[in-house]
């Protein structure tokens, strides 16, 4: 939330380039592809396991890096796979 109020603060403009259409409003004229929602996902799971920690919970998730941190989806998956156990 600081950062947030940091943003407001100075007036940023922030812009989701995911809601940018065309001008008929059908067509998207930014699309991430689908390992943009993969790596988004992946972080995500490093994130809870890192929130969680901090409120002392201890969880596997925090032994994932981020996701720029794999050479490809394969590692990844091995990742994940190794603290699933």
């Amino acid at each position: 939330m600081p950062l947030l109020d940091k943003i407001l603060e100075q007036r940023i403009r922030m812009v989701d380039f995911e809601t940018i259409r065309d001008k008929s409003g059908a067509n998207r004229l930014v699309a991430f592809g689908r390992y943009a929602g993969i790596a988004g996902a992946f972080d995500f799971l490093r994130g809870c396991g890192e929130f969680l920690l901090e409120k002392g919970y201890q969880t596997p998730f925090v032994h994932l890096g981020s996701a720029y941190m794999y050479e490809d989806f394969d590692a990844m998956k091995e990742a994940v796979g190794k603290i699933a156990g």
